[in-house]
């Protein structure tokens, strides 16, 4: 049973080596509580989809989300990382579900759309979080066939990819990929091709020749 404040207390030595102990701040019960179920949510979305569970998590980075947003503001990295991870997870569902596939995939887009202008506004727009955030957010672009739109998303994740990470990092590769699928669908097929090539050598960078 909690007490309904908690005191957080520092230590520090004194002349006389004795120890002194002074109340620094305290924190009612309510809000340790929802700092532990706040923590315990998002670890437990972030499991359930790093195990493939990903209508699971949804339940539980949705919860993480909203309460991180309410207690720590709209844009705290930790609010915008966990409605990150749910932007993945909702595009991870779709890509698995017939029946949900465009509800999925339009919520998706919605949110990584709106998560990426925060990470770009907080953090920069060659900062990993937005980086991810545009990667997911091309992710559902492509899967909705919208090749016009998700193009520029593509181009500037792909360099801010390249600059961070090497040529042959793992997102860049596939970032290639969708974006010579959308070029080539809209009818550039020069520019496909350049894309594409530049793929298939950062692949072999990565994985050999053979691979």
């Amino acid at each position: 049973h909690l007490p309904s404040s908690i005191h957080y207390a520092r230590a520090w030595p004194w002349k006389d080596n004795k120890i002194r102990v002074y109340v620094v701040g305290i924190r009612s019960t309510s809000e340790v509580r929802l700092g532990r179920n706040m923590e315990n949510e998002a670890k437990l979305g972030r499991t359930l989809y790093s195990r493939g569970k990903f209508n699971e998590s949804e339940v539980h980075l949705r919860n993480a989300a909203t309460q991180q947003e309410r207690r720590l503001g709209t844009n705290h990295r930790e609010t915008l990382l966990a409605w990150r991870i749910l932007g993945a997870a909702l595009v991870q569902q779709a890509k698995r579900s017939e029946v949900l596939r465009q509800e999925k995939f339009s919520e998706a887009e919605h949110l990584l759309q709106e998560v990426t202008e925060s990470f770009e506004k907080t953090l920069g727009k060659d900062s990993q979080g937005t980086l991810n955030a545009k990667y997911w957010l091309g992710i559902a672009l492509i899967e909705q066939r919208k090749y016009v739109e998700v193009e520029d998303v593509l181009r500037e994740t792909i360099e801010g990819l390249k600059s961070k990470y090497g040529s042959d990092h793992g997102k860049v590769l596939s970032a290639q990929k969708w974006l010579g699928k959308a070029l080539s669908r809209q009818g550039k097929n020069s520019e496909a091709e350049k894309v594409l090539q530049e793929g298939v050598e950062g692949h072999e960078k990565r994985y050999g020749r053979d691979h």
